[in-house]
């Protein structure tokens, strides 16, 4: 299931669309979470790249949707159920809730 929705996904978006969303909506996310780590963006892609490199495989566990979140990202790529903010700080105020 996840497989199909993911390959869609990929079929109705490029990559460079997909970079501009994930740039508009995640950048100042990002630079947010490691602005207290005193870390660019840049450095942590580097670190990243870096630890890849060390353990000779992508540094985290990578796991398969549950049943749930994989609902959740069909919704997602077919425009159901968004909500949007007015900045980034509002995304962590909705956090707390």
């Amino acid at each position: 299931m996840f497989i199909k929705i993911f390959y869609n996904f990929l079929a109705l978006s490029t990559i460079k669309s997909a970079y501009r969303v994930f740039s508009k909506f995640a950048k100042a996310w990002i630079a947010k979470i490691l602005k207290p780590l005193d870390m660019t963006l840049s450095q942590a892609v580097s670190l990243f790249l870096k630890q890849i490199t060390l353990q000779k495989g992508i540094p985290f566990e990578v796991k398969i949707p549950n049943k749930q979140t994989a609902q959740a990202m069909a919704k997602v790529v077919k425009g159901q159920d968004l909500h949007e903010v007015a900045s980034v700080d509002d995304v962590f105020e909705g956090l707390d809730d």
